[in-house]
């Protein structure tokens, strides 16, 4: 067991998830992850708690079915933890709020790394990230329409349909999910309104470092032509020929569909590679295409390097700094 991560899986285990001695805590893992589920059973069994783990073959994009076994699995436990190549937070989430109800909470840590274990998003203090989180949605479920740019050269506009809250800490209740490290604020698009053109030039949900052969920020950005609030044209390197191949094997016009846009909330989170961190990080901005309602797969989520936000017409963010009427969040 690598001894360096015990401190993420201990703090995962007591204060985001608040585990109670005799909970079964359920560890979900694949083939490429197996690295992470010590440390997350032996933090659990420290506790006083029950911990299991069930292994499965990697997913092969984000918000895949899992295999029946884990789902049952899934709806008889109190607390589940993914340690997964590709986020497995949709089919959690059904589970979650199956019916009959269940006890369970749960979260995935989608393409979990030693970067993510060692980074600090998952020690966050909750309550501090939750209190940034109120923050900027209590400013955002206020506006209409968002505009985010880069200096890769994003220049992306859209109305908005709904303002949420993706995630909340602690996880501490039954029926309670989301993703670690948390937290973030989506403003989701009116459906079709999106137009302009965006770089994924931080990181990409589903280019793994398995996919791509390196870890760390994307070397060659992705560039997407948005019209009418869908993905109509991509172009760049290997990076972009690969996302391109992703939404063609999906084989569903909704993959192409530009679905939110979010705000990170997590002062502990820095740019890395990783999107599960990435999409975090403090007044950090980045959008998802694919995941909308009755969508084959989950969101496909793009972290900017530099973004800048306005809200009708009112920047908010600055080069990864909230401004305006966020001013106040940024920590000083």
């Amino acid at each position: 067991m690598n001894i360096e991560y015990m401190k993420s899986a201990k703090f995962v285990i007591e204060n985001v998830f608040c585990v109670k001695p005799g909970e079964q805590v359920l560890i979900v893992a694949d083939t490429n992850k197996l690295e992470f589920v010590d440390p997350f059973m032996a933090a659990a069994y420290a506790v006083g708690a029950e911990p299991i783990s069930m292994v499965m073959s990697p997913r092969t994009q984000p918000g895949e079915s899992l295999p029946e076994s884990i789902n049952a699995a899934i709806r008889s436990a109190q607390v589940v933890i993914g340690c997964v190549t590709y986020s497995i937070a949709a089919p959690l989430w059904e589970n979650i709020k199956s019916d009959p109800p269940v006890e369970t909470r749960g979260a995935s840590i989608s393409n979990i790394t030693r970067g993510i274990m060692m980074g600090g998003g998952l020690w966050a203090d909750p309550e501090e990230v939750m209190n940034v989180t109120e923050g900027v949605y209590a400013i955002a479920t206020r506006a209409t329409n968002w505009r985010v740019t880069t200096k890769a050269g994003t220049d992306l506009t859209a109305e908005i349909g709904e303002c949420r809250i993706v995630e909340r800490l602690p996880i501490s209740e039954p029926r309670m999910g989301g993703v670690l490290p948390g937290c973030e604020v989506a403003l989701d698009p009116v459906l079709g309104t999106a137009e302009g053109v965006f770089y994924s030039d931080g990181s990409c949900g589903v280019l793994t470092s398995e996919r791509l052969g390196y870890g760390g920020v994307i070397k060659d950005p992705i560039k997407c032509i948005v019209k009418q609030g869908r993905i109509v044209e991509i172009e760049g390197g290997k990076e972009a020929d690969a996302f391109r191949e992703i939404l063609e094997g999906i084989d569903d016009p909704c993959a192409y569909m530009i679905s939110h846009l979010a705000i990170g909330c997590n002062p502990n989170c820095k740019m890395s590679g990783d999107y599960i961190n990435d999409e975090k990080i403090l007044a950090g901005v980045h959008i998802a295409n694919s995941g909308t309602d009755g969508c084959p797969t989950a969101n496909i989520d793009h972290c900017f390097q530099h973004p800048s936000l306005w809200l009708d017409g009112q920047q908010v963010i600055d080069d990864e700094t909230f401004v305006g009427p966020m001013a106040s969040l940024q920590p000083t």
